[in-house]
């Protein structure tokens, strides 16, 4: 069964696209895009070609929430990640119906558990907002830390009832696997992806400067480092951690998996899918995700008082507002 829908016709893309989404308001716009619009035929393709390999893995339901306007992203970043597991050489076990999405099978006696989500714009004041083709903006850091933050505290919260259920044992890693791309559509993680400040209270790029009276002279650097932000405020004033790496409360999450990508700027190829994604490991896991687990994407790990890239050796350390106070010539 493909996940297309044969009977919408192929239409140009631009108005007569945009017309056929207006005839279907229940169904994703995005949807219609890669089922209609003519120049999108390979990339069908090769979506129905991962449905294939996926279909026996995924829910009953899946088909009707792959196209409806409310789980399309969900559901494409679910595909995205059983096709990139099962393409990468990854079995998949069977699960419950009331169980993470996926049962990654790491040996005879351990499934390693991945629950997915899509971080979405969110509601009310604290929404992120909505961005508009041609026009410059101001990243919307502030919301999309605070629509991550809140993906993994309902996460968490399920971790919590699959473990008191049975279904996720003791012994068993669980993933968390966050698609941020339906939160916000232009990329906003320039520095480092946002997800490493959310598990670590990660705040901005700072250096130490070496000032002297003699205006000629330009002050050397001495040293660089990242602020600390451990919690990021709402409109209404609530503080929202962004620590949760750093508390044993989340000490059942052994990983995340973050992606700012949707499946329309994934890697497609069998041999590149996955390398969009990065997996942070939880160092005060109680069931780790062992290193190199998905030997795909950016893999970072805490080392002693860094933070850092495993395969591509980039590093970041953090200091503390209280070393801050004491560093002249430094402001967070």
């Amino acid at each position: 069964m493909s996940l297309f829908d044969p009977g919408l016709p192929q239409v140009n893309p631009g108005e007569e696209l945009l017309s056929l989404q207006n005839q279907f308001p229940n169904l994703d716009p995005g949807y219609i895009t890669l089922n209609s619009a003519c120049g999108t035929e390979s990339m069908r393709k090769v979506v129905d070609d991962w449905w294939g390999r996926f279909q026996p893995y995924a829910d009953t339901n899946f088909v009707e929430e792959f196209r409806s306007k409310s789980k399309f992203i969900q559901r494409c970043w679910e595909l995205y990640l059983g096709a990139t597991f099962l393409h990468r050489g990854f079995k998949l076990g069977e699960r419950p119906a009331a169980s993470p999405d996926f049962a990654v099978l790491n040996n005879a006696s351990q499934t390693v558990w991945i629950e997915a989500t899509s971080a979405t714009k969110g509601m009310g004041s604290d929404r992120v907002p909505e961005t508009e083709l041609g026009k410059v903006y101001d990243a919307p850091t502030r919301q999309i830390l605070l629509r991550l933050s809140g993906s993994l505290k309902t996460k968490h919260e399920s971790f919590l009832q699959y473990a008191q259920d049975g279904i996720v044992k003791n012994s068993d890693p669980f993933v968390v696997a966050i698609n941020r791309s339906e939160s916000e559509r232009v990329p906003a993680d320039p520095e480092m992806p946002l997800i490493l400040k959310v598990l670590f209270g990660i705040g901005d790029p700072a250096i130490r400067l070496s000032l002297g009276r003699d205006p000629s002279v330009t002050p050397a650097i001495l040293d660089s480092f990242w602020t600390e932000r451990p919690y990021v405020s709402k409109t209404s004033g609530t503080a929202i951690g962004m620590r949760f790496f750093e508390e044993q409360d989340y000490d059942g999450i052994s990983a995340v998996i973050y992606c700012i990508n949707d499946i329309f700027n994934s890697p497609y190829i069998p041999s590149e899918l996955g390398e969009n994604i990065c997996i942070v490991h939880n160092h005060l896991a109680k069931n780790p995700l062992p290193l190199g687990f998905f030997p795909f994407g950016d893999e970072y790990r805490v080392n002693g008082e860094y933070l850092e890239k495993v395969r591509a050796g980039s590093r970041y350390r953090v200091m503390s507002a209280d070393l801050l106070e004491h560093v002249h010539g430094v402001s967070s």
